[in-house]
């Protein structure tokens, strides 16, 4: 399966009072089956081994200026360390935020614990390294906020999605 989608729009918008401006986007998406960037077995994807490791680890923007990310884990066996530990530099994590989590219920499935913390007043287009969990089971990652928000500006990011939706089919729709 392979599709690309393209558009190229212009709009007019607000530059200050009584000025107008156009501004142009194109934008692009491409999808190759299977992906090429990462596969699906691989290590990333993995299960990690120990007790109650932070697992389905992911970022998502916290804020529309691109200075605040939302690091959201599941823990699955106890809520464990609701803290994010994080920093410029890698092992030297200066910062902390405290998240929270939650988790549901649902017929006869109990959900793992769902953590969602907000690093807030980052810096635009920088690295930053990041550690979840404690103990010999803790988990560290990195990403780089995007530049400032600016007709010009490039940023590349990725989109992963999977909801398990074939389980609801199979458990909940077809067997009624």
């Amino acid at each position: 399966m392979e599709f690309i989608l393209r558009f190229d729009e212009a709009l007019l918008a607000p530059k200050d009072k009584g000025t107008w401006v156009e501004m142009n986007f194109k934008s692009q998406a491409i999808k190759e089956w299977p992906s090429i960037d990462i596969p699906f077995d691989s290590p990333e994807f993995a299960v990690p081994d120990g007790y109650n490791v932070p697992q389905q680890v992911h970022i998502t923007q916290g804020d529309y200026d691109g200075k605040a990310v939302i690091v959201s884990w599941v823990t699955i066996s106890e809520p464990g360390s609701n803290v994010v530990l994080y920093g410029k530099s890698k092992e030297a994590y200066n910062l902390s935020a405290q998240g929270k989590f939650k988790n549901y219920t649902f017929y006869n499935y109990r959900s793992g614990y769902i953590h969602h913390c907000l690093l807030s007043e980052l810096e635009h287009n920088t690295k930053y390294y990041y550690k979840i969990g404690t103990g010999e089971f803790a988990r560290e990652f990195s990403f780089k906020t995007p530049p400032e928000v600016d007709a010009d500006a490039s940023y590349t990011f990725g989109i992963i999605g999977y909801l398990n939706l074939h389980l609801l089919w199979e458990n909940w729709i077809l067997p009624r």
